[in-house]
């Protein structure tokens, strides 16, 4: 009786013992087994997962994002041209800095042959009339060289002239005020009878007019705003002012059916020649167009 109860003692010290060997083994078993099927654990909750972005990195990016779509955007609007090539690129409405200038003008004029001395013997040596010209050149930026042919034609008489002139123009836009100084030739082409009428003889019907000449220097000036229509076409106004020195060669005695009175001979358009300090007064309007090289 004493063996059965020892037995039976050890048999429940060793069965807790069993118990917790048998539990132990099937937890390894399981972790064994889902570590070899390649699974993770899940991340406690709140931590990052593995290989994401941490808060930082995404701050950084979206700095980033903005600016490479500005540089992007400033790289568009230049047409991918880099700022040092655009830098000094002419502005297409500027004119050019060199150019060949033509032009043209039309205007009133006040001509007066003997204004401040007078010794050519006409009548009359003033008169209104018309005037125009034209004139070809060289425009260096903003100095003008070239030469122009204007005709003055008036009530009394018809000049030409030729001259040499040169000028500056202010750099202003879109008006440009600018002077110009001449010199040149002028010369008669018409004179009417009325400048000479007291020299001729009674009988107008039967005489043919004597062969009068003036020619002489014209030195002078004229101030001028021109308003640029476009890069290569201006109009505006101009003012000008020129003194003449003239002079008149002795005239021959006017054709006649009748024989000359001595008072006609003795005239003074027909014994000696004259000369006349004037003027011409000038207003008016002027085209130019400019051919830039």
């Amino acid at each position: 009786m004493i063996r059965l109860s020892r037995a039976a003692s050890g048999s429940r010290v060793l069965l807790p013992v069993v118990l917790a060997a048998l539990v132990v083994g099937t937890a390894g078993n399981a972790a064994a087994q889902s570590s070899s099927q390649g699974g993770t654990t899940k991340p406690a909750p709140g931590a990052p997962a593995k290989g994401a972005p941490s808060d930082d990195a995404k701050r950084k990016d979206a700095k980033e994002q903005p600016k490479v779509e500005t540089q992007a955007a400033v790289a568009s609007q230049r047409g991918n041209v880099p700022v040092e090539e655009t830098a000094h690129k002419p502005d297409e409405e500027e004119e050019a800095k060199r150019a060949i200038t033509l032009s043209a003008d039309i205007g009133f004029t006040r001509m007066d042959l003997g204004a401040f001395t007078n010794t050519l013997a006409f009548d009359k040596t003033g008169a209104n009339g018309v005037t125009w010209s034209l004139g070809a050149g060289l425009r260096l930026d903003h100095i003008k060289l070239g030469l122009r042919w204007r005709v003055f034609d008036t009530t009394e008489f018809d000049f030409w002239s030729f001259m040499f002139e040169a000028g500056y123009t202010l750099p202003f836009r879109p008006v440009s005020p600018g002077v110009m100084a001449h010199v040149g030739y002028v010369f008669d082409q018409t004179l009417q009878r009325p400048l000479y009428q007291s020299s001729l003889p009674g009988q107008r019907l039967t005489v043919l007019d004597p062969d009068i000449a003036v020619r002489g220097v014209m030195l002078g000036g004229e101030l001028n705003a021109a308003y640029w229509v476009t890069k290569v076409a201006r109009v505006g106004a101009f003012l000008g002012f020129d003194l003449l020195f003239l002079n008149r060669p002795q005239a021959g005695l006017p054709g006649s059916t009748f024989p000359l009175a001595d008072d006609i001979r003795s005239k003074p358009l027909y014994t000696e020649s004259g000369n006349g300090l004037g003027y011409t007064f000038m207003v008016g309007l002027r085209g130019a167009a400019d051919i830039g090289f």
